[in-house]
């Protein structure tokens, strides 16, 4: 029983995980991270690089969708 929960689990993130964006994404200003859910529906994996620069970012939580960033992260 407990293996079968397990599968299911497994099954549901693979089915509802999706990589996007190979070549990377820079977020300059706070409205592209507050639209990123809107702008790229579905992404929950990044796999390029992932620069944010700019005085105007305040907050991440537009890209609390994301579970992993394959390439670099980085906060200038």
């Amino acid at each position: 029983m407990t293996l079968l929960i397990v599968l299911t689990f497994v099954i549901r993130v693979t089915l509802f995980s999706q990589p996007c964006l190979p070549e990377g994404i820079v977020f300059t200003f706070q409205q592209q991270i507050d639209d990123f859910q809107s702008n790229y529906p579905g992404c929950t994996e990044i796999e390029g690089d992932v620069k944010i620069a700019g005085d105007d970012v305040t907050n991440l939580i537009g890209l609390n969708i994301l579970t992993s960033i394959e390439g670099n992260f980085r906060i200038d």
